[in-house]
């Protein structure tokens, strides 16, 4: 009965965020441009450019996106790249939902927190709002929880077949697809042993190949220095500005970086490298959404430590491994990984997986506090402060994804409204790609202006200082 409330009740999240995930238009620059790629590129076109590329190896990122492009019925390209987009929304909150194995009720009373913090982090937030077509950073979210499903389940052969494909096509989809084994190799050390050891291996050889061929064969290598702007400090600084401050000792951007991207999850703070609540607190100007996100943050993040240290303890006297304890080796693991992954630049987009693992590890947390027989009853009482704490700050973090997804609904088509210019500029290049790409790029834009998005003149003015814009 528990297990299946617990997936009515994600179900309902699901759904409700897929509403406003459908009602918002994607962006002009990046969508319009894989679009007209998608138009005029073939299948062996698109993944011998992808072979080529400086600094990324994503081939299937645009096979996927092909044949999307070519299932779409005539004239509902955004209908087709959105249904998409919300199914891997649903696959995301259920298999999230299966992998906290919901039995009593003391795990359905922790649920709610669980899936508040999985769409309340930041890093979720704009990984929702991604601007291609096909969101490859959901498409990881998915291939991590799969595999970690796959690892906590009875052992099959073709569990093991299913999670070496998975690995494979995640690692050529996106870079952080690596987070992928990450997740076989924590599991299988948490003693969870849905994939055999032989799978292990497997995948093990499927990265070392990957890696071989990324950077001995051809030679596509990592972004460097120049490659993005990323932020560092107070503010998002350009690649010239890279350049001269690290231009001498890149590391120490890297390093900073990857403690940056370790931060972000566990407190909120930098957001995508920039320092902005530290930024707020110089100014003497500190909305409540910050406060809120980085108090929620901090307490969630010190309930998951001590969780961890009772359950080292408890290792150390001679208990055994129990299935939860897995989900905090793959949180710790994951976190650790995405971190370093993300040291050429750091986006929040990029460390979602980590924070997709927080969630869970906060579960595993919360539940023991619930369900723990030792707990006194003066205990009990002052557990309830940051238990409160945490429910309403992560309550009020999961409506801010709403409030920034109706924000970009509107800001995203008001794009579309004069994209004219757009056009203009890039009218020779398109017309050498395919006669038809700017018939398509009208028909696209007619889509997009047609479809209603909400007014943010109808936005409760309070909603600006309580719910993160950004």
């Amino acid at each position: 009965m528990s297990s299946r409330l617990a997936y009515a009740y994600g179900a309902l999240l699901a759904l409700g965020l897929a509403y406003f995930l459908i009602r918002m238009p994607y962006q002009v620059s990046d969508d319009l441009e894989h679009i007209l790629v998608m138009q005029f590129q073939s299948y062996r076109g698109l993944v011998e450019d992808s072979l080529t590329g400086d600094g990324s190896l994503r081939p299937l990122q645009w096979v996927q996106q092909k044949v999307l492009f070519q299932l779409a019925p005539a004239g509902a390209y955004w209908d087709t790249f959105k249904a998409f987009h919300a199914l891997q929304l649903l696959v995301v909150v259920a298999l999230f939902v299966r992998l906290l194995r919901i039995r009593a009720a003391t795990d359905l009373i922790a649920l709610p927190l669980a899936l508040a913090a999985l769409v309340g982090m930041h890093t979720f937030n704009i990984t929702m709002r991604e601007a291609y077509p096909v969101n490859h950073f959901m498409t990881i979210l998915v291939c991590c929880l799969a595999v970690a499903n796959l690892a906590m389940s009875r052992p099959a052969w073709w569990r093991d077949v299913a999670a070496v494909a998975i690995l494979a096509y995640a690692l050529l989809t996106l870079e952080t697809g690596l987070l992928v084994w990450v997740c076989m190799v924590a599991a299988y050390l948490a003693r969870w042993r849905g994939l055999s050891w032989k799978a292990l291996a497997a995948a093990t050889c499927v990265l070392a190949a990957y890696l071989v061929v990324r950077f001995v064969v051809l030679d596509v290598g990592t972004r460097g220095l120049a490659a993005m702007s990323s932020g560092y400090g107070f503010s998002v600084r350009g690649t010239g500005d890279l350049e001269e401050l690290f231009g001498d000792a890149p590391w120490t951007f890297y390093l900073y970086n990857i403690v940056s991207s370790v931060l972000t999850v566990l407190l909120s703070e930098p957001r995508a490298g920039v320092f902005q609540f530290t930024s707020f607190v110089v100014r003497g100007d500190v909305p409540p959404w910050s406060i809120v996100n980085v108090a929620v943050s901090a307490i969630g993040t010190a309930v998951i430590a001590v969780h961890i240290v009772r359950r080292i303890r408890a290792l150390w006297r001679g208990e055994g491994l129990d299935e939860s304890d897995g989900l905090l080796l793959i949180f710790v693991a994951v976190l650790g990984s995405n971190a370093v992954i993300s040291y050429p630049y750091t986006k929040d987009v990029i460390v979602s997986p980590a924070g997709m693992f927080y969630a869970a590890a906060l579960f595993t947390a919360v539940r023991s506090l619930v369900a723990s027989p030792q707990v006194r009853p003066l205990a009990a009482v002052a557990l309830l402060v940051p238990l409160l704490v945490l429910s309403a700050g992560w309550t009020l973090r999961a409506g801010g994804l709403v409030a920034t997804m109706r924000d970009t609904a509107f800001v995203n088509r008001g794009d579309w409204a004069v994209a004219e210019d757009y056009l203009e500029r890039n009218r020779p290049r398109w017309r050498d790609r395919h006669p038809d790409a700017e018939q398509l790029f009208v028909a696209l834009q007619d889509d997009v202006i047609r479809t209603p998005v909400p007014q943010l003149y109808e936005t409760p003015r309070w909603t600006r200082r309580w719910f993160d814009p950004y």
